[in-house]
């Protein structure tokens, strides 16, 4: 079971990735897929909404600032949108901060 803190205003942290009895982290991809909600349009035009979120994890959209620690990776979204930053912990990239879509919409 996954504990998950929905607060609008804090983004999510490594904490909200974590199991309960805190014995292992989730990868990257299964917490963002967890955590992050997507949005879609069915063929009857309603909208849907469902867990998980198209992310882009081909090098070239992870982007390394000089002003981020070495070990810290921003994931960009098919959009151009920061999704996550990332962190290299044994040899797996963990999410250290996840924005929840609903921020980056309230953004634009």
């Amino acid at each position: 079971m996954i504990a998950l803190r929905r607060i609008e205003s804090q983004p999510f942290t490594i904490s909200d990735c974590t199991e309960i009895d805190g014995s292992c982290l989730l990868s990257s991809s299964d917490a963002l897929s967890r955590l992050m909600a997507s949005y879609s349009v069915n063929e009857s035009g309603q909208r849907e909404i469902s867990l998980g979120r198209s992310i882009d994890f081909d090098p070239t959209r992870l982007h390394r600032d000089s002003s981020l620690r070495e070990d810290v990776i921003a994931a960009i979204g098919p959009a151009g949108d920061l999704i996550a930053l990332l962190k290299a912990i044994d040899q797996r990239l963990q999410p250290v901060v996840v924005l929840p879509e609903s921020r980056l919409e309230a953004e634009k």
